[in-house]
């Protein structure tokens, strides 16, 4: 919901919308937008220092390690203040988790 809105307000100045009318649809209010907005950019960066170590850390060290033994590994809660469960699920947003063996 949050980046259709984030599409839409780019738009705004092009096709005159009216914002407040988009808030109210959804029920969230202009502060709660862009406190999801700074929320969304501040895990995008998260997630790009959190790629590059992943990467690292599986092309030269171990190229099977799943996502908890990252998350011990490297130091993820100490560096990002995230929890194991929620390390899980980015990693698999991003398309980080491996394919199990058969």
């Amino acid at each position: 919901m949050i980046p259709l809105l984030l599409a839409i307000k780019d738009k705004q100045s092009e096709h005159g919308i009216v914002m407040a009318r988009f808030y109210d649809h959804f029920n969230i209010s202009r502060q709660g937008f862009h406190q999801a907005v700074d929320s969304m950019r501040r895990t995008k960066v998260m997630m790009s220092d959190i790629v590059d170590q992943v990467s690292a850390y599986r092309l030269h060290q171990d190229c099977r390690a799943g996502s908890r033994s990252l998350y011990y590994n490297l130091g993820i809660k100490e560096q990002f203040a995230i929890g194991v469960n929620k390390f899980e699920v980015l990693m698999a947003e991003y398309g980080l988790t491996l394919k199990t063996l058969r």
